[in-house]
């Protein structure tokens, strides 16, 4: 079948109805010619018009260049509230912190098997020596008192470890060194009160002195306390003794 879409597209469909209505205007005009100029213009009528307006409008034109972007638009009411996410995961524990110092103490409270105390100690220097250094002379003897923070539940053995010895002593796992530097730290076994003498000059001047533990509750009788000891530091060598110092640690 003849088809003037197929034939000419709708392009030149459109010319064809265009030139059809065209020649029947011209026909009309003619015939009409006796009307007058006011009633009708020489042409196509307006329901030709529109019908060829009509076939036009029907066929897409050449899309025209983009626009230029619009203002912003006013800001848009608040929204409604979401709804509650569900519940996340349990998370991992966490590592167990580091052991804190001990506290106040309570009352009947006793240091924990396994905790340590430390501390230092110091003996007052003697009056008139001849030397730099501390000094005692012979038959000298000084006091000094160690107060435990916590008590124990029972009273701990008493152990002194010195420069001259080649290891450390049972129950004290620190060593002190030719001049009196400590090595391993202050630390004591369970139940053992760890007396270090950490003098520096003892290897040049005179020999350490004797330590001896006194309960502190007479400090007449040896032995150590539940709540501390008092060190009695004494020189029984007629070339007198160093004044010594020391650090200490008790384990319960």
């Amino acid at each position: 079948m003849f088809s003037l879409r197929s034939r000419f597209g709708i392009p030149g469909v459109i010319a064809v109805i265009a030139l059809v209505f065209a020649m029947l205007g011209g026909a009309y005009a003619a015939s009409s010619s006796h009307r007058s100029h006011k009633k009708g213009t020489p042409g196509l009528n307006s329901k030709q018009i529109k019908e060829v307006k009509k076939i036009a409008g029907s066929v897409p034109g050449t899309p025209g260049p983009q626009g230029a972007a619009g203002a912003n638009g006013s800001q848009g009411s608040k929204g409604d509230k979401g709804d509650k996410g569900d519940k996340g995961d349990k998370g991992d524990k966490g590592d167990k912190g580091d052991k804190g110092e001990p506290g106040m103490v309570q009352p009947g409270e006793t240091l924990p098997e396994g905790a340590t105390l430390t501390g230092a100690w110091t003996v007052p220097d003697a009056a008139g020596s001849p030397f730099t250094a501390p000094f005692m002379a012979d038959g000298a003897q000084a006091f000094v008192s160690v107060s435990f923070q916590i008590p124990l539940a029972v009273p701990p053995s008493f152990v002194v470890v010195r420069s001259e010895e080649d290891k450390s002593a049972e129950g004290c796992a620190g060593t002190v060194g030719e001049f009196g530097e400590l090595e391993g730290g202050a630390v004591a076994d369970s139940g053992t009160l760890c007396v270090y003498l950490t003098s520096p000059t003892a290897a040049f001047f005179a020999p350490l002195p004797t330590i001896v533990a006194l309960n502190p509750e007479t400090t007449e009788e040896p032995g150590v306390g539940a709540t501390g000891v008092v060190l009695r530091v004494e020189c029984e060598r007629e070339e007198g003794c160093v004044s010594v110092k020391g650090v200490w640690a008790v384990t319960g």
